[in-house]
């Protein structure tokens, strides 16, 4: 969940549909929402003054993160004076302290799971520290706050033909939907189809490109020499970029 880039040969793209998915949603976020009340009834306590700090706590968490399903559980964990302890009690949540939406608890151990859901809200997240204490809540640490960047994924795809010099390259890309739950063309994407020669170690950008609204985007230009071609989709707010497999011709 961690990278920025995906490739997927054009031929999946092309055959992605748009089949219903409301049930799924419903389900994911009633999921969400039940894992969240379940989190707030546990740790909901009053933190009580005077217990001394003796040491700090970091959260551990992705700085991106991917949305490209339903529901993606997401490994962290803690580091510091307080994964030295037994046992460690900590928890950390994103949003407001009456509307958090997001949350990373640790219930007496080192390592968890954020559970990435498609209805977390998009974009830069900072994680807040609600409490950290020894398993016996004697002792308490410090907290980080760390920042994630959340964005659904996206894929491109590049086949390309040759009639003598003339190359002739078709890309798509498609981007996760948390409507639909489901991969659907990302029309108006950016990017860049770039070609490196035979025996060459750069990429050059020969077209700027803009996809349609099936995400699509055709280019022909004439060029004798061998090489590799790919297509380099930039990211966007909520979005992220894609690479394309290369192909030769």
């Amino acid at each position: 969940m961690t990278g920025r880039t995906r490739t997927i040969a054009l031929s999946a793209l092309i055959a992605t549909g748009l089949t219903g998915t409301a049930a799924s949603q419903a389900t994911a976020t009633d999921h969400s929402r039940k894992d969240f009340n379940a989190f707030r009834s546990k740790v909901a306590h009053d933190i009580q003054p005077g217990i001394p700090v003796i040491g700090s706590c970091y959260l551990v968490v992705p700085a991106t993160a991917r949305v490209v399903q339903p529901y993606s559980p997401i490994a962290i964990r803690l580091t510091g004076g307080c994964a030295i302890s037994d046992r460690p009690n900590a928890a950390w949540t994103v949003g407001p302290d009456d509307r958090a939406y997001d949350f990373a608890y640790f219930d007496h151990a080192r390592t968890g799971t954020w559970n990435l859901f498609v209805d977390t809200p998009l974009g830069k997240r900072t994680w807040k520290g609600n409490f950290a204490y020894t398993y016996d809540e004697t002792a308490q640490y410090t907290q980080n706050a760390p920042v994630t960047t959340v964005k659904v994924g996206s894929w491109a795809g590049l086949s390309t033909s040759r009639s003598g010099s003339k190359v002739t390259i078709n890309t798509r890309t498609v981007r996760y939907s948390t409507s639909y739950q489901q991969p659907i063309a990302w029309a108006g994407a950016t990017g860049w189809i770039q070609f490196k020669a035979k025996g060459a170690s750069t990429w050059k950008t020969i077209k700027n490109v803009t996809t349609n609204s099936s995400g699509t985007y055709a280019y022909s230009y004439t060029n004798s020499g061998t090489g590799d071609y790919r297509v380099v989709y930039a990211e966007a707010a909520y979005i992220w970029g894609a690479t394309s497999p290369i192909s030769n011709r």
